[in-house]
């Protein structure tokens, strides 16, 4: 059975990933820090909120080295959902410019609402 890495830095909907997981057939289980990254068939890393917040939690955790192992040094497969897909990018604009993953060359721009007086 795949094991599927969860990364978990405080900004994430665990649950429904897990269940998403575990319907396709597959065993999560939950990382919270680089040591309990251990050795997984997948990754998936989630997230909502602030790229800035997530990029603190990430290196705090040790989660950015463990995963860096992981997916560049032996190739794991990584699934990045909302956040956690923009957090693959090599900077994100929000807050400032903020160091990403960097896996992709992409800079993630700051999302501004239209202005509604411009409609």
């Amino acid at each position: 059975m795949n094991r599927v890495a969860v990364i978990d830095y405080g900004l994430c909907n665990l649950d429904s990933v897990r269940r998403a997981i575990e319907e396709v057939g597959a065993e999560p289980y939950v990382v919270s820090t680089g040591t309990d990254l251990g050795e997984p068939d997948h990754i998936v890393l989630p997230g909502v909120g602030s790229f800035v917040d997530a990029m603190v939690q990430l290196t705090a955790r040790g989660l950015h080295e463990a995963m860096h192992r992981e997916v560049i040094d032996q190739g794991v497969p990584i699934l990045g959902i909302c956040l956690g897909m923009q957090l693959l990018a090599r900077q994100g604009a929000e807050g400032g410019h903020v160091a990403g993953l960097g896996w992709i060359d992409a800079t993630v721009p700051r999302l501004v609402a239209p202005d509604a007086s411009t409609r």
